[in-house]
């Protein structure tokens, strides 16, 4: 489970102060047939360019919520966030890739402070700093079964999404098929590779908006299937390795450790 320890906010100069945890509900999770991605994945060696079939991630709990159930206990969260705010987030980022020589035409954003039926991952032109395209994206359940709250951790084991920048990887073929491995940036993430946090699909995430929560991961940004095979190109065609941000962009919010 996640651990107690605070941990502060993500180290660099942006408008991001931290990220807000809440406990999660004590109240009785009910199973089904959705499949959450990957557990604390220990399995994987940490072979850098050397990523085969072979390592797999291990599948995650099954999770589901029944449509009445979410009219009792509501998903904590914001509907909208506004472009000229991912602007400032993005001009960061675009800061921070040219100085570390990453890609600087595209970028993966996305905004945890946003309830999981909003799209916020994004994808964003560094040229133009215009978004092209965004999905639905899941975050960690914690140690819940299935949180209506988010919870943040970088300890192993913890089912929990860790904040701050990752380096995209290439892609490989894992148990949930198409992947791509990330590596952590930040204090805040530095355990995503042997955590084995990787970008991938679940066919239970839906391609458009919801008003429901979307099925959880064990701390891996998955997408729909649809939307990774759409962001395949981009992220495979770049010469440098992109860069993915996953933020919380309520300024009060707090990290776990």
């Amino acid at each position: 489970s996640c651990s107690t320890t605070r941990q502060s906010a993500i180290p660099f100069s942006g408008s991001i102060e931290g990220v807000r945890v809440i406990k999660p509900s004590d109240s009785k999770r009910i199973a089904s047939s959705f499949i959450g991605p990957c557990n604390s994945e220990d399995e994987l060696l940490p072979i850098e360019n050397k990523i085969t079939d072979k390592n797999l991630e291990k599948g995650g709990k099954r999770t589901y919520i029944p449509p009445g159930y979410t009219t009792i206990k509501p998903e904590t969260g914001i509907n909208l966030y506004s472009e000229a705010e991912l602007m400032q987030q993005t001009i960061v980022l675009k800061q921070y890739a040219v100085e570390n020589n990453y890609d600087t035409e595209y970028a993966f954003l996305i905004n945890m402070s946003l309830k999981s039926g909003r799209k916020r991952f994004y994808v964003v032109n560094l040229k133009t700093m215009t978004i092209e395209n965004s999905a639905l994206v899941a975050h960690g359940r914690g140690d819940e079964r299935f949180t209506f709250a988010k919870e943040f951790s970088n300890a192993p084991g913890s089912n929990c999404t860790s904040l701050g920048r990752y380096k995209i990887g290439k892609s490989y073929t894992g148990q949930f098929g198409l992947a791509f491995k990330l590596s952590g940036l930040d204090n805040s993430n530095s355990n995503a590779y042997k955590r084995f946090v990787v970008l991938h699909a679940m066919g239970c995430i839906s391609y458009e908006e919801t008003d429901m929560p979307i099925c959880q991961s064990e701390g891996c940004p998955a997408v729909s299937p649809q939307f990774l095979e759409e962001i395949k190109p981009l992220i495979d065609g770049r010469v440098k390795p992109m860069l993915l941000w996953i933020f919380d962009s309520n300024p009060s919010a707090k990290s776990k450790k």
